[in-house]
């Protein structure tokens, strides 16, 4: 699902999902490059996304890369076309940790104030491909944020890197000049971790919950969050996630204190030709999405180099919804792991979006409005929203819930 939101003349905001084909978005994206690339990505060694990243060098793109230590070994096409790429290590007083980014600041060095992009999210490079998503903003001021993070790990601000004054993982300072931007009328927040504790603000945004939380989550094994989850849940918040079935082994627990409390929570079962469920997002309210690079666990947010990005608007959050929606129902798809884990099936609706009629795969479904009041009952399992005034609302059978559009 390819959404671009066209602000002013100097601003834009994309959003890409899995399907949307990713590899060959971010090569795109970097293809608009006249004069810089600064790439701060975990695993960089995607085909498409090499040949793009050589081909903006050779017509003359000033090109920076820091890597992942472990993944510096796959990037050698690139240092074979002549670009520096340097790892976490770079920093001589590192401690152990990740190089966990996914981020490009594109053009942001040359006196063009209007040609600058970011991208961010969860995608890595990799040859392999996963549930995820990423955001593709044109903003000076968004890309001033990214761009002093990448100068303190790189150590300078020109081509070559400074091992000296390099500062990654539990080394580094918070060097933003702000952590907020409004781009148009849309709030972006940025946040990095170990400096920032970007948990924190996870954690912030969950308590400010009033209705609905929704995530899709690879690591998730943070136990305040989960507690700060519980408390919303039991002030009447509907919670609802989806885990990747290979990470269960570790986030169990997380798992299952809020399978106990009350939350929809269910296990991965993405398309064959996707390995993991790699996102880590989280939307609250239909109106507000956190995203980025960071997992919810204690080495994402104290020791590795990762961001959180937290945007205000009900237009991109109900583009998130919609890729939960199609994770979770694909979960939930699969009857024997929905009664293995002793809950009860996905509710399913059709459609989802709707002027009038919508059809259940279930009898006596309740409907409530964002307020938590009571609007309809199905008998059978079809529903006639025809009066309903348009807006969200939340169809619910036993512990099994979707959400509706209603749209006049």
């Amino acid at each position: 699902m390819i959404f671009t939101l066209a602000l002013a003349f100097v601003t834009e905001i994309n959003v890409y999902f899995e399907t949307d084909n990713l590899p060959h978005q971010l090569a795109v994206a970097l293809s608009r490059a006249t004069s810089s690339l600064d790439i701060a990505f975990h695993q960089i060694y995607e085909d498409e996304v090499v040949d793009s990243i050589i081909s903006a060098h050779e017509r003359g793109v000033r090109v920076r890369i820091i890597t992942e230590h472990d993944y510096f070994g796959r990037t050698w096409r690139l240092r074979n076309a002549g670009i520096t790429v340097v790892d976490e290590f770079n920093d001589p007083n590192a401690q152990d940790h990740r190089m966990h980014d996914k981020f490009v600041v594109i053009d942001f060095r040359d006196n063009d104030t209007t040609n600058d992009w970011v991208w961010n999210g969860s995608y890595n490079a990799s040859s392999a491909l996963h549930a995820d998503n990423a955001v593709l903003v044109r903003s000076h001021s968004l890309a001033t944020i990214f761009e002093a993070e990448f100068n303190q790990m790189w150590g300078d601000t020109s081509d070559t890197p400074n091992r000296g004054d390099a500062r990654t993982g539990s080394d580094k300072v918070d060097v933003a000049p702000f952590h907020s931007v409004y781009i148009d009328s849309t709030l972006f927040e940025i946040y990095f971790s170990p400096q920032d504790t970007p948990i924190n603000y996870v954690r912030h945004l969950v308590q400010s919950a009033d209705s609905t939380i929704d995530f899709c989550i690879f690591y998730y094994t943070y136990y305040g969050l989960a507690n700060d989850m519980i408390d919303r849940i039991n002030g009447g918040v509907i919670v609802r996630g989806v885990f990747d079935s290979s990470a269960v082994a570790y986030t169990s627990t997380v798992f299952d204190m809020l399978s106990s409390a009350g939350a929809n929570v269910v296990i991965s079962h993405t398309h064959p030709r996707f390995y993991y469920l790699h996102h880590k997002f989280m939307v609250v309210d239909d109106s507000v999405v956190e995203t980025g690079s960071m997992n919810w666990t204690f080495s994402g947010t104290s020791y590795n180099d990762e961001n959180i990005m937290i945007i205000h608007s009900p237009n991109i959050a109900h583009l998130y919804e919609d890729e939960f929606a199609d994770r979770f129902h694909e979960a939930g798809s699969i009857s024997e792991s929905a009664v293995d884990a002793g809950r009860e099936p996905i509710l399913t609706a059709t459609p989802s979006i709707f002027t009038d009629r919508v059809k259940f795969n279930a009898a006596g479904v309740a409907i409530y409005n964002v307020s938590g009041q009571l609007v309809g009952k199905t008998e059978g399992r079809e529903f006639n929203g025809a009066s309903l005034p348009p807006g969200v609302y939340l169809a619910v059978k036993g512990r099994a819930r979707v959400r509706l559009v209603k749209l006049r």
